[in-house]
């Protein structure tokens, strides 16, 4: 048998169940082990675009005219180098916060953000523990 591939899919209605019967045959067909697994649901807690970045690169390119698709792609990656990496960091720290809150309310999200003074550390060269 041949090492282990695994084919990813998300958890739509249209995909196949990992356990289907001809997937799992066609998977070890010819000596392949090939099998389904499915995507992790989606959770906009843990998406770094949802915590800021999106919001953050979009205003930036705003500021710009644009009526082709070669334009909007030019503003956007204009707007990624002008976008200032301490909004990036305080973004990450934003979704390192969430993960351990999730974590304190075993996977729940009935939590609360605590503020964490991002700023104060950065000016003072630390960084914030978790």
């Amino acid at each position: 048998m041949k090492w282990p591939i695994f084919v990813q899919q998300d958890n739509a209605t249209p995909h196949v169940l990992v356990s289907d019967p001809d997937i799992v045959a066609a998977g070890t067909e010819g000596g392949w082990n090939i099998s389904l697994v499915c995507h992790p649901a989606y959770s906009p807690d843990f998406n770094d675009l949802d915590l800021g970045y999106l919001a953050a690169i979009q205003s930036l390119q705003y500021e710009q005219n644009v009526f082709t698709t070669e334009m909007l792609i030019k503003a956007v990656a204009q707007s990624f180098k002008h976008l200032d990496s301490n909004k990036l960091n305080s973004i990450f720290l934003t979704l390192q916060q969430v993960m351990e809150c999730v974590l304190i309310c075993k996977g729940g999200n009935d939590y609360k953000l605590p503020h964490m003074g991002k700023g104060k550390f950065r000016r003072a060269g630390k960084r914030p523990k978790f």
